[in-house]
């Protein structure tokens, strides 16, 4: 490609994320939705014309890519590849990416008490933490934050003593390698941390999307912006409940990186058990975007889990093998008809899980399949709760 501005400023996407790539006199820099525009990254040049650094915001220092292709302009960050192309038509719902929380005011007799609540709550051993003040608990959760001494995890669960490194859900789109690790995650903003204790993933169908991202100016000011969504059926009232919050001791987790050897992400995981320092009820209301929450298109995925359980119910026999399970599967008509469709939504929605689908012999379809630490617990656990594995 030639390197010049002209050929790769424009839209980005990719399953999960959309950015922009716009000139201005500073040079080329990436745009985020919701993102002011003194806080967009700045994309250095190299030696080489197609390739660049990212000076600023959550993935400052890594290298990206444009690279010319079949499929026209491609952006490339470690494994991660948006396609350019036509920004997407506005559906007809709101999005929950671009969340901006306004900054805490200075009170110095806010501070003061939450200076005393903070000291509290790191000598606590697991306990209950009584709200008795009159201040949004999500701004005492952030003055935490900025003290930078503990992970918060949310949850609908009241009575967790100890968190153990596994995963009971799939994270969708990774490619990154992160996000379906058998460990105790966390992160070290509790805003974050709340949307797991408030959504009602019980009631829920397709996936939650959500996540933060920090990014910082030249100025040395930070925003920070969210995303929270469901899928759009379930709008304008997304189903929430009252959880908790637990504070968690930062020791045993480590910061997880984008990508492996990629700039690090405010999500952290321990790969041992964890034992709560404190915890905090947390009501729909203390929320502080319960009012904004957005949505997006999960029809894919929903097809994806019918033919998930049309396979699991006709499940006939299952093994082990070293990385992986064998299943055997006992096909119905509906089935066979819709098996390359089953294949096809797998490698898309989970591109680090390989299935392998054999051909139907006697009337049974093997289907091995390996991938990350939590897939494999996942599977692991259904096929033990069919009685088709030990």
């Amino acid at each position: 490609m030639s390197g010049r501005s002209d050929s790769i400023v424009g839209h980005y996407a990719s399953p999960i994320l959309d950015l922009e790539v716009v000139a201005g006199p500073g040079g080329l820099r990436l745009g985020f939705q919701g993102v002011p525009d003194h806080y967009r990254p700045r994309l250095v040049p190299t030696d080489d014309p197609a390739r660049f650094l990212v000076h600023g915001g959550p993935i400052g220092g890594a290298e990206i890519e444009f690279e010319m292709g079949q499929e026209g302009v491609t952006l490339s960050a470690g494994p991660f590849r948006l396609v350019k192309g036509e920004p997407p038509q506005a559906p007809p719902y709101r999005s929950g990416a671009g969340l901006l929380l306004g900054e805490l005011t200075d009170d110095p007799a806010r501070d003061g008490v939450f200076a005393g609540l903070a000291a509290e709550v790191a000598g606590m051993t697991g306990d209950a933490l009584q709200w008795t003040l009159e201040y949004p608990k999500h701004e005492f959760l952030r003055y935490l934050m900025a003290r930078g001494q503990f992970i918060f995890h949310g949850s609908p669960h009241a009575d967790i003593d100890e968190f153990a490194p596994r995963r009971t859900s799939l994270e969708i789109f990774n490619v990154g390698g992160h996000g379906n690790l058998g460990a105790v995650y966390g992160t070290d903003d509790p805003i974050w941390a709340m949307w797991f204790a408030v959504i009602d993933r019980s009631k829920l169908t397709g996936s939650i999307r959500n996540g933060v991202m920090a990014f910082d100016a030249e100025d040395g000011s930070v925003v920070r912006v969210y995303e929270f969504s469901v899928h759009h059926e379930h709008l304008p009232n997304p189903p929430l409940r009252t959880g908790m919050l637990y504070v968690l001791p930062r020791a045993p987790f480590n910061r997880i990186p984008f990508y492996p050897g990629g700039p690090l992400s405010d999500e952290w995981a321990s790969e041992v058990p964890v034992h709560p320092v404190a915890r905090l009820a947390i009501e729909p209301s203390d929320f502080p975007f319960s009012d904004r929450i957005g949505g997006h298109d999960d029809g894919d995925l929903i097809r994806y889990d019918q033919l998930s359980d049309e396979v699991e119910s006709a499940l006939v026999g299952a093994e082990a093998f070293p990385g992986g399970f064998e299943m055997r599967v006992a096909p119905t008509e509906e089935l066979r008809a819709a098996i390359d469709e089953y294949r096809e939504l797998s490698a898309r929605l989970l591109p680090d899980v390989r299935r392998d689908v054999g051909d139907e012999v006697d009337g049974i379809i093997s289907i091995r399949v390996s991938g990350p630490p939590a897939y494999l617990q996942v599977v692991e656990r259904q096929l033990t709760r069919l009685g088709l594995l030990p």
